[in-house]
């Protein structure tokens, strides 16, 4: 059974469960990297929105001899929770002049994007694409974003360069930067029980000119290297020219090219890390940049 059938079967064996005016949908989700998730999606009547509860866990699961009733119990409990309590007033969205002020964007690779880039308004950079979201913090669905796609911005009435110097300007204020050396950002992110990596942070062992350049949120923070003037503030601290290695699609990790000599080695690295440790939808690039502080340029090595 493939996960499409899981979805079906599973949309079946909660019916039953639903109240009236409810409905319950399968949804196919193209993501970053033309990654495809599956998801239900619990609708009511008299609402005007419906998360997507993606499924792809709660199939691994099964796959893997999980309980089946039990695994229905849990998904039904997620779709509860995550349904909304009042409808959300979307009619704002149909005006630019009251979304243009969180227009964000980010950074996607352009070839591993080939389906989800046909619906989705972008700029080109590099071997990536440029592409755009609306920020949002409301008092139902709480913080989160919302895509721009090419129906949105004919609704508009507006084009890329349009969105791309709205988002120059409010990326920044709405994500601000993040830059911090290596040592410091593992040392944030270890737990009680990484007792032997808080040793070897005792010992300095990532005492080394490696810095992580994101955003504060953490999210999308590759694009943070589109910042104005940024960098070149990089630049400044790392004493002249370096090395940009796309960690993921929500940080990049700089390094002086003091430090880095080899770059077949570095790219082979990359390479590496985005087949094993990254999830598919994050990884941004096997590429490897090199900033030249002379022509105040970022090229692919």
């Amino acid at each position: 059974m493939d996960i499409r059938d899981f979805a079906e079967m599973i949309k079946e064996e909660l019916l039953p469960e639903l109240q009236e005016g409810q409905k319950l949908s399968v949804e196919r989700v193209t993501k970053n990297n033309d990654v495809v998730l599956w998801g239900l999606r619990l609708k009511k009547d008299d609402r005007n929105v419906a998360p997507t509860v993606y499924i792809n866990s709660f199939y691994a699961d099964y796959k893997t001899g999980g309980d089946l009733k039990e695994i229905k119990e849990r998904l039904l409990e997620v779709l509860k929770a995550n349904a909304p309590t009042k409808n959300v007033d979307l009619s704002f969205y149909t005006d630019f002049d009251k979304v243009k002020d969180r227009i964000a964007f980010k950074l996607v690779n352009k070839n591993r994007n080939e389906v989800f880039l046909k619906d989705v308004p972008y700029k080109e950079y590099l071997d990536l694409a440029i592409v755009f979201y609306y920020v949002y913090t409301d008092s139902v669905l709480g913080e989160g974003s919302i895509l721009v796609r090419e129906p949105h911005i004919k609704l508009w009435g507006v084009d890329v360069d349009t969105l791309y110097k709205e988002a120059l300007k409010n990326t920044p204020r709405l994500l601000q930067e993040s830059f911090e050396d290596m040592g410091g950002v593992l040392k944030k992110l270890c737990s009680q029980k990484c007792s032997e990596l808080e040793r070897l942070l005792e010992q300095g062992a990532f005492n080394m000119p490696m810095y992580v350049l994101g955003n504060r949120k953490r999210l999308f923070g590759a694009a943070v290297i589109l910042y104005p003037g940024v960098l070149g503030d990089v630049s400044d601290v790392m004493g002249g020219d370096f090395f940009v290695l796309p960690s993921s699609v929500h940080e990049t990790i700089v390094v002086t090219d003091k430090l880095l000599r080899d770059s077949f080695q570095a790219k082979k690295m990359i390479r590496e890390i985005n087949i094993t440790q990254l999830e598919p939808e994050d990884v941004l690039s096997d590429s490897l940049y090199f900033y030249d502080h002379e022509k105040k340029l970022l090229e692919i090595v």
